[in-house]
């Protein structure tokens, strides 16, 4: 009996002393979190929300379409036009049946997905499929629409069109690199405006936070010193 007491005692002791070690451990760890929680919600908290808004906010300039390059009787042989080009952001067996038999609503026939995502699935979309599709995709976020700028130009002889030059797409703008478009660049193009958009943590923009800062300036029309027969 003495030894089956003693035993008793001995894990009696044991037990609460673990049961101490592990009453100090919790007690640390809430007196952490309650630290944590004060600093978050107290002196830092400004601090913090600022850091997480830098990290989601995205700033950037855009530029309104480029002006025209015209003929001297006001005909025009260059202007810009813009149109959308939808892409896939996901792998072609996540593409459900569901999923397809849904976009076949807009995009009939419905094209083979691309290779990558950085090839285009459907070019020129047309407004109706734009606003079906951006509704759509708000909840599952697996087709993403893209603007593309082109320089259209009349159908010109070789030497015509070497004097007008062309254009290239940098930062979404178009930058003339030789002929007219370059030596009336800054006329064409405009002066820049800017925005800011709200990233979720995959970069996209969340719907609703788009905020213009200021609009751009359009360019100026630029009439050349020749004549195109019409």
């Amino acid at each position: 009996m003495p030894e089956f007491g003693t035993k008793n005692g001995n894990d009696c002791r044991a037990f609460r002393k673990r049961c101490l070690v592990l009453s100090l451990l919790l007690g640390a760890w809430l007196a952490a979190a309650l630290a944590m929680n004060f600093t978050l919600a107290g002196p830092e908290r400004q601090k913090y929300l600022e850091l997480g808004r830098k990290l989601a906010l995205h700033r950037a300039e855009y530029y309104a379409p480029r002006a025209r390059l015209l003929d001297r009787d006001g005909v025009p042989l260059a202007w810009s036009e813009r149109y959308f080009d939808l892409y896939c952001l996901v792998r072609d067996e996540e593409l459900t049946p569901e999923i397809r038999q849904q976009l076949e609503q807009w995009l009939k026939p419905l094209p083979e997905p691309p290779p990558d995502r950085e090839t285009p699935w459907k070019r020129g979309l047309t407004p109706s499929q734009i606003l079906a599709l951006e509704k759509w995709n708000a909840n599952c976020r697996i087709l993403e629409i893209r603007p593309r700028l082109e320089r259209i130009r009349v159908n010109l002889s070789p030497e015509l069109r070497e004097s007008l030059g062309e254009v290239r797409l940098e930062n979404g703008r178009q930058r003339g690199i030789s002929g007219a478009e370059k030596e009336f660049d800054a006329i064409l193009a405009g002066a820049p405006g800017s925005y800011e958009v709200m990233l979720d943590r995959h970069r996209n923009w969340i719907p609703g936070t788009w905020h213009e800062q200021h609009a751009p300036r359009p360019g100026t029309d630029v009439r050349l010193p020749f004549q195109v027969g019409r």
